[in-house]
């Protein structure tokens, strides 16, 4: 009898390494892998490894592993009868590690098994206020009969709040199969919220000749983010809400100037996405066509009447498009939703963020793009792709069932090769600007600049601790200290937040002492730096002679008038009103006297 062998080679996947797979029909393997996590940052992996013999007279001598970690240590290979011998290179940032058997099972049904175990400390990483552990892929899961993934953890870890694949119940069970994974890897992350330090720079300029007001978008809150405006370098005139809350800080620029503006922000990200109602009216905005987004066009409604579903839709959009890192460096042209479906092997960030808006709103699901800072430490796993300072473009759409925007980042879905970005994105995507309304406007951080080498953005981590709410209320009003009898008492009550959080709502009353009047007002959505206004008017008796005492409180803030109500002005006003005549009537008599003057020298 003639023996014949095969060269068993599986590649896994990691990091985003992708390598052709060859699997051999005549055998079957099986392998179960624990990750042990350990709290000194490095992770001890066992993969335990079962290699059937399918026909008589073949077997496989060797069998070979690649790896994209950057190192590995403490490498063995053993089975119940001892170490088995190993060759280990490093080729182009790719651990290739090949395992030669000395004396390897023969015939049909007989089984290889063996252990490979080494320690590694890049699948673990504390960043923040929160441990993420970051499970590699197989890149042909398919060149196995089966395969189980087990993770070990300390208890001294916070809990979990995010598991991908999204497997809610595997909180106190982490071991996956293979129908579970599907070859994509799994990613934990633990602790309930992430905090960001932003240190951000706005150049802005007015070329015009006539002046200007321009406008800036700092970082708003969202359903998932919370957001401190700890200081910014130059005051605004004001900041004002858009449609889609994004907060727009307005600057007056005079003809040919220029302005630099540096804000210091907190940001808290959380996992679950809070409640947000949508009328009538955003529904109808948030499925409407736009520049980029061709909702009307024949080939995306085909698409959108077929896939239906937001879930369908970011599959479709992972599997179509490629992303392409040589147009990162190029001039970066946006396409949009309909070039990008005719040129599926050059996108970007942005691609993949307008198609999935695109099929979605046409399919008649509310959705709109987010741009902003998605932290990552392996650009070719998860990509940054907007400018020079790394930002990225994600997408959500709106879940009626669960009443909330939705974050999802189909990029990260395909350079990750099957990670899911689609039923939890994680702790690292900070929004600056969401675009639902216009798909151009607001610019985020990061892209106001006079030269476009300028690094304008930098980010950090916060502590807990570190993120405070500072509330600073400031009241102002425009009540006179003097009033008509008969005519109602009125003026305007103006609140600023000169508090770093946003105000979503608060209660002012308003009281006339001398009357018993008192009045309520509730003021809502007031970012830093911003202000609402009000008029507030109180009636008067026409036969009254009396002081009366306006006070305005907000909380334990309160602010008191005294106004001066009767049929005659006290003296100080008569005074100060004659005075006023007084002056205008001279100013008056020397501008006609000298007009004279001057419409005589004309005649002459």
């Amino acid at each position: 009898m003639r023996l014949f062998f095969s060269f068993l080679t599986i590649l896994i996947f990691l990091f985003g390494y992708n390598k052709v797979v060859f699997a051999d029909e005549n055998f079957d393997i099986w392998a179960k892998t624990t990750y042990r996590v350990s709290s000194d940052n490095k992770t001890y992996v066992n993969h335990n490894i079962s290699i059937l013999n399918k026909k008589e007279f073949i077997f496989s001598p060797t069998y070979s592993i690649s790896f994209g970690l950057e190192n590995i240590g403490n490498t063995r290979v053993f089975n119940t009868s001892g170490s088995i011998p190993y060759d280990l290179k490093k080729e182009n940032g790719v651990i290739n590690l090949t395992i030669n058997f000395l004396n390897p099972p023969k015939g049909i049904n007989t089984i290889n098994n063996f252990t490979l175990s080494y320690e590694t400390d890049e699948l673990l990483e504390k960043k923040g206020s929160i441990y993420e552990v970051d499970i590699p892929g197989i890149s042909n899961p398919d060149s196995f009969t089966g395969y189980e993934t087990e993770i070990i953890v300390p208890n001294a870890f916070p809990q979990i709040k995010i598991i991908k694949p999204n497997l809610p119940e595997k909180k106190n069970n982490l071991v996956f199969s293979k129908e579970e994974t599907k070859g994509a890897g799994v990613v934990l992350i633990f602790g309930d919220a992430q905090y960001y330090y932003l240190d951000l720079t706005y150049n802005i300029s007015n070329p015009n000749l006539f002046p200007i007001v321009t406008e800036v978008a700092l970082p708003p809150d969202t359903n998932y983010q919370k957001v401190l405006i700890e200081s910014l370098s130059l005051k605004p005139s004001g900041v004002k809400i858009d449609t889609d809350g994004n907060w727009l800080a307005q600057y007056p620029l005079l003809p040919r100037e220029k302005k630099t503006i540096n804000a210091k922000v907190g940001v808290m990200l959380y996992s679950m996405p809070r409640e947000i109602s949508l009328n009538k009216a955003q529904i109808s905005l948030y499925t409407k066509p736009n520049k980029y987004w061709e909702v009307n066009d024949l080939q995306i409604k085909k698409l959108a009447d077929e896939l239906k579903t937001p879930g369908k839709i970011y599959e479709y959009v992972v599997e179509k498009l490629n992303y392409d890192f040589e147009k990162t460096s190029s001039d970066n042209e946006r396409f949009g939703a309909k070039k990008a479906l005719d040129n599926p092997d050059n996108a970007v960030c942005l691609e993949y963020a307008d198609l999935f808006v695109t099929l979605t709103r046409s399919a008649g699901i509310p959705a709109r793009t987010v741009e902003g800072y998605a932290y990552t430490r392996n650009s070719k796993l998860r990509p940054l792709s907007l400018n020079g300072d790394v930002l990225h473009a994600w997408a959500q759409y709106y879940d009626f069932e669960k009443k909330a925007w939705i974050m999802v980042d189909p990029t990260w879905g395909s350079t990750t090769r099957g990670i899911d970005y689609f039923n939890n994105l994680d702790l690292d995507h900070i929004a600056f600007v969401i675009k639902g309304e216009e798909s151009t406007y607001p610019i985020p951080a990061g892209g106001y600049k006079f030269e476009n080498e300028s690094k304008d953005l930098e980010v950090s981590f916060l502590s807990q601790e570190q993120f405070k709410v500072k509330e600073n209320i400031v009241i102002s009003n425009t009540f006179s200290k003097f009033s008509f009898a008969g005519i109602p008492i009125s003026g305007f009550v103006n609140v600023v937040n000169n508090g770093n959080s946003f105000i979503s709502s608060k209660s002012v009353t308003v009281t006339n002492s001398s009357t018993g009047q008192i009045k309520e007002y509730e003021i809502k959505n007031i970012p830093p730096f911003g202000q609402e206004s009000f008029l507030v008017t109180f009636d008067t008796s026409f036969f009254t002679n009396s002081s009366h005492n306006i006070k305005i409180q907000i909380d334990d803030l309160e602010e008191n008038i005294e106004v001066k109500v009767s049929l005659i002005p006290d003296l100080n006003i008569i005074l100060m009103g004659g005075g006023i005549f007084a002056t205008t009537g001279i100013v008056t008599f020397f501008t006609y006297k000298t007009w004279r003057v001057y419409l005589q020298r004309r005649r002459k």
